[in-house]
């Protein structure tokens, strides 16, 4: 796991994002901020609609990663991997 995030903090970035000038240690921290918040709602939004509403399993495995895939995108390049300035309005 810890190969993993390393790996998706680093090719953020740099090669995504392209955010090298910005503060690496800020950048670190709110992505391993970032990383756990979204794992836990992920988690939620599984049990809330597999478990307790009964959305099927695939179906809810669609719409938990899309969802979360759309909402990391932009916030990562918004808010963690920023070079310091404030994000465009």
């Amino acid at each position: 796991l810890a190969c993993v995030v390393s790996f998706h903090f680093l090719s953020g970035r740099y090669v995504i994002y392209g955010a090298a000038a910005g503060d690496p240690k800020r950048q670190l921290l709110r992505f391993g901020l970032a990383t756990g918040g979204f794992r836990g709602a992920e988690y939620l939004g599984f049990l809330v609609l597999h478990t307790l509403i009964g959305v099927p399993y695939l179906a809810v495995i669609v719409i938990v990663l899309g969802s979360s895939f759309i909402a990391k995108f932009f916030f990562y390049g918004r808010v963690v991997f920023t070079g310091g300035e404030p994000p465009p309005p």
